[in-house]
């Protein structure tokens, strides 16, 4: 498995244009081939920081999703950008540890 973290640092007064935009993204992800799950997070001592939490099944899958969005996307956003800064790190997964009874209910 995959995973890509980005750390999304927004404008001020820009969180709920950020959410949307991240939303949408992530609703977009559910139809490509081997994603698994998707969180989007709020820093609990900072609410212009949002972090989201993607998991794929290879990191082809997401590189092929990446080429994917791109091709789709056409035309830049013509509203302003929310975010002062957005960071992403992929992870190799060595080892999972989920207890049984959550196992089903990434992405819940």
């Amino acid at each position: 498995m995959f995973i890509v973290v980005s750390t999304h640092s927004i404008k001020p007064g820009m969180v709920a244009v950020a959410e949307r935009r991240i939303d949408a993204n992530g609703d977009r992800m559910e139809a490509a081939p081997g994603f698994r799950f998707r969180y989007r997070l709020t820093a609990n001592d900072d609410p212009l920081k949002l972090t989201t939490v993607t998991g794929w099944g290879s990191e082809d899958d997401y590189q092929g999703d990446r080429e994917a969005a791109r091709s789709s996307r056409g035309d830049a956003p013509t509203e302003e950008s929310p975010y002062a800064e957005i960071v992403q790190e992929g992870y190799s997964v060595g080892r999972a540890q989920v207890p049984a009874a959550t196992a089903g209910q990434a992405g819940s």
